[in-house]
């Protein structure tokens, strides 16, 4: 079964605690107020990239949202990404811009493996540094995925 795209329309009421590096934004949580009964709009572990995080608050608009997961160390971490925001009408469409951050994250890999290999002479270190980056170069943004959620809204 592959990643699902969820679409939420409604409108941001609460966000938890942030931190941004390298042009994302991570939410503990976002909270939308959805304009449909039925449809949950919590969001936890939420991540924008510049060009959803400044179309966040305001008027009532549609959030596209996929689940992408990245590899750490020690097991994974998942993230909501909004990777598109439907406001009177216009679609600002950020999936290059998630493509990227994921693009960024696998140059870190790269460098992790780098310093990888000069710890190899403290082996226990350098092998994790190596097995972490190998898994993070393996990690891809899921295009399909964010192509099908914003075709299925269209239609």
């Amino acid at each position: 079964m592959g990643v699902q795209a969820k679409v939420i329309k409604g409108r941001l009421t609460a966000w938890g605690d942030y931190q941004s590096q390298g042009g994302v934004t991570a939410y503990d949580f976002l909270r939308i107020q959805p304009s449909a009964p039925g449809v949950d709009g919590y969001i936890p572990k939420a991540a924008t990239v510049p060009m959803t995080q400044s179309l966040l608050n305001g008027n009532e608009k549609t959030f596209y949202i996929v689940p992408l997961k990245l590899p750490k160390v020690l097991g994974s971490i998942q993230f909501n990404v909004v990777y598109a925001v439907r406001e009177g009408g216009l679609l600002y469409d950020a999936r290059r811009g998630v493509t990227k951050a994921v693009g960024v994250a696998k140059i870190e890999a790269v460098k992790a493996m780098i310093f990888g290999t000069i710890m190899l002479i403290i082996p226990p270190i350098g092998i994790l540094l190596w097995i972490a980056a190998l898994r993070l170069l393996s990690a891809s943004a899921p295009v399909a995925a964010m192509s099908a959620g914003l075709q299925a809204q269209a239609s």
